[in-house]
């Protein structure tokens, strides 16, 4: 949930109202809104196990003043919400992930990338201890039973990881596919030092569903390339005329270039953790062996380097 689906902004509650005050704010808002979400919202925070989805999801330890300027802010310009600054982490993950989704316009790739960064970057200093300090300060003073079981802290806050990977999925699909694998690779190749360490684990859940969806592009592009590669050495063996061959390679070139473009953060990423990315490397291997064959079976040496630039294979064998 975001924070304008949180119950306490449905109620207009904050974590330190206590039981009696969460009923009057239900009565209250039922009269101005829908009353079974407010009964739900009521509910839900009620529960000392359902709230916690709630106060994890929330602005906590930030007091009723504050948090209602963050809100009042985001619901004016979301966009501010990524320079604001002094905020425990759980809390400023929750308003940058709130003001990345309701974003009033997306201005390209590289604007993009800079909240998803400022978004990783803080997710990787959300501890459960942490959290769980903050949420027990609120309801000392709420009156609602302390949290003693920090898995409990611990599985929320993993609902939240999986949370924030489909915010930034749908901030990332606002845009042409060629402006997000952009966006994307910059993030990576920032977050990263272009594969030379490991990122935060946020950027590592969205590539790995960027891979996920494009898994079919892959396996039918990869179809063509392996198609094209036999069409020329057919071409070849029969002795067909050089501009037919000509040809092949051009359309080879275009499709092996737009294969490397929407796998360059698969492969920069995947190198950060010591790992490749199969589908590249056996594509890469098709190519390798065509042009060895055309050096060494037919003595094609310039059809054979042309088959394989390093700008080709090192960046799909991710070097």
């Amino acid at each position: 949930m975001d924070l304008f689906r949180n119950p306490f902004y449905l109620l207009n509650a904050t974590p330190r109202d206590n039981l009696k005050r969460i009923l009057e704010l239900e009565e209250e808002r039922g009269l101005l809104m829908d009353a079974k979400e407010c009964a739900q919202a009521s509910a839900d925070l009620r529960n000392p196990r359902k709230r916690l989805s709630s106060e994890i999801a929330w602005l906590p330890c930030l007091g009723s003043k504050r948090e209602k300027k963050l809100i009042g802010l985001i619901a004016s310009n979301p966009d501010k919400a990524l320079n604001v600054d002094n905020l425990p982490p759980i809390a400023r993950v929750n308003l940058l992930a709130t003001g990345l989704f309701h974003l009033s316009k997306v201005n390209g790739p590289e604007d993009i990338s800079k909240w998803i960064l400022k978004l990783a970057w803080e997710f990787e200093k959300v501890f459960p201890k942490d959290v769980c300090f903050l949420v027990n300060e609120d309801r000392v003073t709420s009156g609602f039973s302390k949290i003693d079981d920090i898995s409990a802290v611990e599985e929320e806050i993993r609902a939240r990881r999986q949370y924030f990977v489909r915010v930034v999925t749908s901030a990332l699909n606002k845009l042409k596919t060629r402006n997000l694998v952009k966006a994307l690779t910059i993030v990576i190749e920032s977050a990263t030092d272009k594969g030379k360490k490991h990122g935060p684990i946020l950027i590592d859940d969205v590539v790995e569903h960027f891979e996920l969806k494009a898994k079919p592009f892959f396996e039918r592009e990869g179809e063509n390339i392996k198609k094209l590669l036999d069409q020329v050495e057919y071409a070849i063996e029969c002795q067909q005329p050089m501009p037919i061959i000509e040809k092949l390679l051009s359309q080879i070139e275009k499709v092996v270039m737009n294969w490397d473009m929407v796998a360059q953060p698969i492969q920069v990423s995947n190198m950060s953790r010591g790992i490749e990315h199969e589908q590249s490397l056996r594509v890469a291997g098709f190519i390798r062996e065509l042009a060895l064959t055309l050096h060494n079976e037919y003595q094609m040496t310039e059809v054979s380097q042309r088959l394989s630039p390093p700008v080709w294979l090192g960046t799909m064998c991710g070097g």
